[in-house]
């Protein structure tokens, strides 16, 4: 096999990747790093909408890469699978340079679980950081209300006015902190969702 210094397709998701080349399939899953020749490649199948990973059945043995793209990587591998049998190379190689066994080593990355708490801890920050805005800004509204004064003319008009400036003025301030928090606090959950998912896949370490 000759390596491509640059694949046809790449995919990069929580650590894993998959690369597609003219003739070879680079990629790394739970059990490690692999090279594969397309030839070994018999099916490609992206499993259940909830799965965030593609099965690449390796000479009929099922490979769970994890991937967000699964239809991309699909189409890329098996467009790369066409290429090679117009070009009548698609023969599987007698002596591939890199074998189907896995890399043994002790898995790299973060541990899923500790990875898998330390969102959680951020989610939690996130939601007493927005109940403490919230709070802030409950208080600036019931102060403008116990301070509000009914008084007729010109000076209570004035007085109401100054009042309902300071108020306006302190929830303009608190509005966009409530607004970036929140979405900070829908970013980590959809990511503990997709940690959660990997975890029940098999996955034990993440990389960065």
């Amino acid at each position: 096999m000759q390596n491509s210094p640059t694949p046809l397709y790449e995919n990069r998701y929580m650590g894993f990747y998959i690369r597609v080349y003219p003739d070879h399939l680079e990629f790394k899953s739970a059990k490690g790093s692999q090279v594969v020749h397309l030839s070994q490649v018999t099916s490609v199948q992206p499993g259940t909408p909830l799965l965030m990973g593609i099965n690449i059945f390796i000479n009929g043995q099922p490979q769970l890469v994890p991937t967000s793209k699964k239809k991309e990587v699909e189409r890329a591998i098996l467009d790369a699978q066409a290429k090679m049998m117009t070009s009548g190379s698609f023969a599987q190689p007698q002596q591939p340079r890199m074998s189907m066994q896995p890399v043994l080593q002790q898995p790299a990355g973060t541990p899923i679980d500790a990875k898998i708490n330390q969102v959680k801890m951020e989610i939690e920050q996130r939601r007493l950081q927005l109940s403490q805005v919230n709070a802030n800004m409950s208080s600036a509204r019931a102060h403008y209300s116990q301070k509000h004064v009914h008084g007729g003319g010109k000076f209570g008009g004035f007085i109401r006015d100054v009042q309902r400036s300071n108020k306006d003025s302190m929830l303009k301030k608190q509005q966009p902190l409530k607004e970036r928090l929140h979405r900070e606090k829908l970013v980590l959950e959809q990511q503990l969702s997709n940690l959660k998912m990997l975890k029940a896949q098999g996955i034990t370490h993440i990389t960065h």
